[in-house]
């Protein structure tokens, strides 16, 4: 492989809180055949502060990088073809830099979708959107890098954390992390011309006209496969478990459709939507959504401050614990890859 063509592939990455449309976008810009983008997994952030600063790499360190790749979180669910990928790091020249080495990584996760030659990267993961620090790492490593920021009604949104239970199903919660969510992205991005930001309502009402506006925004041709996306669906329930696929990703193995857009109007009470819209406040308009509630009383503002410290006292631990131990990495586990290449001789 040719380390200079590695060196000019674009990255890019998709952001926004969970349940909120990230999943399905990966879903899509993986079955373009020209676009390497794995599961998640805190690949980037958690290798960074021990290895992006090193500048000769020598083969006992590409070693040891290549089995710290093996204990990030959430990468034993990575199809990634493992004997590939050692060959590769350990022919590596002493140069290689941080970025590329990454960028291997991306390029030996085998896809469910028949790929030929990769001309984009891509990187999926809700963590991004509410950890500074982790956005900062990202535009650190990769600073032209293009972002694709994904939003959804903060209301629905709550549905749909509800739903799998996500984040103790407390409205004030959700609602307070959609906000900083949100304001911290357009903070951070808002101004720069490689960010994009998406309706998840706009993507599921017109998918094939978002998708190719997305396209154009990556410099990319778009591909028919890109919202037929759900016809792997034999192939992914083979290799993970389909009980919780089901329960968290049931509606990415059909049709794209907009069933559960503005749900909220029917399934939320007048007092559910109040204490959202009372939170949000004028991030909804920023965001493209309309409040139902715009007033907001003295009493409810002190009723919720227990909610907002416990909000912001969890995002402050988290943050500082990634940056105490930026490379508390799992201990290994059994990778669903060996599962996956024992049964894809099947397909």
């Amino acid at each position: 492989m040719d380390y200079k063509e590695i060196k000019n592939i674009p990255v890019f990455f998709i952001i926004g809180r969970p349940r909120s449309g990230n999943t399905m976008l990966r879903f899509i810009f993986d079955a373009h055949p020209n676009v390497s983008i794995p599961l998640e997994g805190k690949v980037i952030t958690s290798l960074f502060r021990k290895y992006y600063y090193i500048k000769i790499w020598s083969r006992e360190k590409l070693q040891e990088f290549f089995d710290d790749v093996f204990l990030v979180p959430q990468v034993e669910f990575w199809t990634l073809n493992k004997k590939r990928l050692k060959d590769l790091l350990l022919n590596a020249e002493e140069t290689v830099t941080f970025q590329e080495l990454i960028k291997l990584i991306y390029l030996c996760y085998d896809s469910f979708f028949e790929k030929n030659n990769i001309i984009l990267i891509g990187d999926k993961n809700p963590f991004y959107s509410y950890d500074a620090t982790s956005m900062r790492i990202l535009l650190e490593v990769f600073p032209d890098a293009k972002f694709i920021h994904i939003n959804r009604d903060y209301r629905d949104h709550y549905l749909s954390m509800r739903k799998v239970k996500f984040e103790g199903n407390n409205l004030s919660l959700v609602c307070f992390r959609w906000k900083y969510s949100f304001k911290l992205i357009s903070d951070l991005l808002g101004k720069s011309p490689n960010y994009y930001y998406l309706k998840y309502e706009d993507l599921v009402s017109n998918p094939m006209e978002e998708t190719k506006k997305l396209c154009l925004f990556l410099n990319m041709e778009y591909h028919d496969d890109m919202i037929h996306y759900y016809k792997i669906k034999d192939k992914f329930l083979a290799t993970y478990p389909e009980e919780e696929v089901m329960k968290l990703h049931s509606s990415l193995l059909k049709p794209i459709n907009k069933n559960n857009v503005y749900g909220w109007r029917e399934k939320l009470d007048d007092k559910d939507v109040y204490i959202a819209d009372s939170i949000i406040g004028k991030y909804a308009e920023q965001a493209g959504y309309e409040r139902k509630y715009r007033s907001k009383n003295i009493l409810f503002s002190i009723l919720q401050i227990p909610i907002q410290l416990y909000c912001l006292t969890w995002l402050f631990l988290n943050s500082s614990y990634c940056k105490i131990r930026p490379n508390a990495f799992k201990h290994k586990r059994i990778t669903f890859a060996e599962i996956y290449f024992s049964i894809k001789e099947h397909f």
